[in-house]
């Protein structure tokens, strides 16, 4: 393959670094396998169904709820929990319904927090509490609606997270109180599970089956509850009610309620569903008039000391009738899923990166299937995705069985970038789909240093190597993808990727299907003294055809 003649920045010949990189680095091969996704139907035996309808996932560990499982004994539901061993995901074990398990419908709701597993059912009395101790999963307590007095119907919902000193869980009750619902706290610490504080809507609105969908971010801070309902004779139904710890109990800090575009924007379901992080909350309102009928929305927030600013509103990227965009949804750093499980073809699943201008839909995930609600259930970790489709038709009962999708990473962020003069380590992301035959990825570098110059570059192997300011974090064979370019006052660069082998400027054999590629951007900062480079972090991309 041959290098270009220009140089980086500053001077940096290209030619010096790949002679040190190949050096100290060999030929990685290519990683295959991450384009298809994994497809599971139930492990268990029988006509199953629903199985899908609940996922979680946290690290290496995913949970999958089939709340309905058919069995000719009769059944009230099991869990399977799933195990990604080397890009595989694996059946590592299935939790049957307790006997003491009161309400049925388990799990109808999932959680996965490292080895603590939160088992619930639809309108249930009862959560169950699983540890995996020593390999095996055992049944270590049960939170119970007769710890919180006057809460007739828990476990709709479910969300831990840990602090410092213990675990919270949130478990959603939209059912109690004549479907006004509430929420209540659990804490886990030294002397076990204990109940705490029960949650309620403080506007008192009537009938929102407030706790419907429930988040809390992952230091525990902050939690928001949805009520879909609240409101529901106006045609603008739904609020979310966020809540902060305030000492050793949570109080209330905002309501949101639906807003658009326009005065006249008419929303439904808001609140729906919820997810969010120590930085974002994202809300889905699955029914909105305007601009496309009914056809679901989601809505982005920034939370901070301040405040909850709106950041964003999206709208189905395919603007079809009715698809339940905004359905599910799952936040995993700067990526975002959201579900459109009524689309056609069996459901859709869209995804979108956040850059430096906003949030930018990426591509969309379609289910294999024609049927089946694809996207109804959603969970994201570590660039990873699992995607429940419950309604799968065509066993051999007259019960609908369900399936899953395990998604691979196909983007994924590594190695360490330094502080530049801004105060700031710049950041690469990409934005598009990674498919080959789309052509329509792009690479985007944020806090750099104003009014600089920099260069793309990418290669086939990975390295940390420090390199003036930073590291060079990209090895084997290496390629400068464009020429030098300005740095916005903005503080950032941005490149289009040409997919197509053919034209010059791509390295031969670069894009590949299956084949995964490292890239990272390269700038002067000369404010932090003369001749000063510094990188970004580094982005592995597995392509697909």
């Amino acid at each position: 393959m041959a290098f270009h003649k220009a140089k980086y920045p500053g001077d940096i010949d290209m030619r010096r670094i790949t002679t040190i990189v190949l050096t100290l680095s060999c030929m990685a091969p290519f990683v295959h396998g991450q384009c298809d996704p994994q497809e599971v139907l139930d492990p268990g035996n029988g006509g199953q169904w629903g199985f899908g309808r609940a996922v979680s996932m946290d690290g290496e560990l995913a949970a999958i709820g089939s709340p309905e499982e058919w069995y000719e004994d009769g059944g009230d539901g099991e869990v399977s929990l799933y195990r990604d061993v080397a890009g595989l995901w694996q059946h590592e074990a299935t939790i049957q319904c307790p006997q003491s398990f009161a309400g049925g419908t388990f799990g109808a709701s999932v959680d996965l927090l490292g080895e603590t597993l939160l088992v619930g059912g639809s309108h249930g009395r009862q959560v169950a509490v699983f540890e995996q101790q020593a390999g095996a999963w055992l049944h270590t307590a049960t939170i119970d609606r007769d710890q919180f007095p006057g809460q007739q119907l828990i476990g709709d919902s479910l969300a831990m997270a840990a602090t410092q000193s213990e675990t919270v869980a949130v478990v959603g009750a939209p059912m109690s109180d004549t479907r006004n619902g509430s929420a209540v706290i659990m804490r886990r610490n030294s002397a076990g599970w204990q109940a705490g504080e029960v949650l309620t809507p403080w506007d008192e609105q009537t009938l929102g089956r407030f706790g419907s969908a429930v988040a809390i971010a992952p230091d525990g801070v902050r939690l928001a509850v949805g009520a879909p309902h609240e409101n529901w004779i106006s045609s603008t139904s739904g609020a979310v009610y966020v809540f902060g710890l305030f000492g050793s109990s949570y109080g209330q800090l905002q309501v949101i309620t639906p807003e658009g575009p326009g005065d006249n924007a008419d929303y439904r379901k808001f609140g729906q569903a919820v997810d969010m992080d120590e930085e974002v909350l994202v809300i889905g309102s699955r029914g909105v008039t305007s601009p496309v009928a009914l056809g679901g929305s989601v809505h982005i927030y920034s939370v901070n000391d301040v405040g909850i600013p709106k950041q964003a509103t999206l709208f189905s990227p395919a603007g079809v009738h009715d698809d339940g965009f905004g359905a599910s949804v799952a936040l995993d750093g700067d990526r975002l899923l959201v579900g459109a499980p009524l689309s056609s073809g069996g459901g859709a699943v869209y995804r979108y990166q956040r850059t430096v201008r906003g949030w930018e839909y990426t591509d969309m995930l379609q289910a294999s299937a024609p049927e089946g609600k694809f996207g109804k259930a959603l969970a994201a970790c570590d660039g990873r995705a699992l995607i429940g489709g419950p309604e799968l038709s065509g066993d051999s009962s007259s019960h609908a069985a369900g399936f899953v999708s395990f998604f691979g990473r196909v983007t994924e962020s590594y190695c360490q970038a330094t502080p530049n003069s801004t105060g700031q380590a710049a950041v690469l992301t990409s934005v598009g789909a990674t498919s080959i035959a789309a052509d329509d990825l792009a690479l985007y570098a944020a806090d750099c240093p104003p009014g600089q110059s920099g260069v793309f570059f990418a290669g086939t192997d990975r390295v940390m190597l420090p390199y003036s300011a930073g590291y060079l974090c990209i090895g084997g064979r290496m390629a400068r993808l464009a020429a030098p370019q300005a740095i916005s006052q903005g503080g950032y660069a941005s490149l289009a990727l040409d997919l197509d082998a053919s034209l010059p400027q791509t390295p031969s054999g670069l894009y590949l299907p299956g084949a995964t590629i490292h890239f990272q951007f390269m700038y002067q900062d000369s404010a932090a003294g003369a001749g000063a480079q510094n990188f970004t972090q580094a982005l592995s991309i597995t392509f697909c055809p």
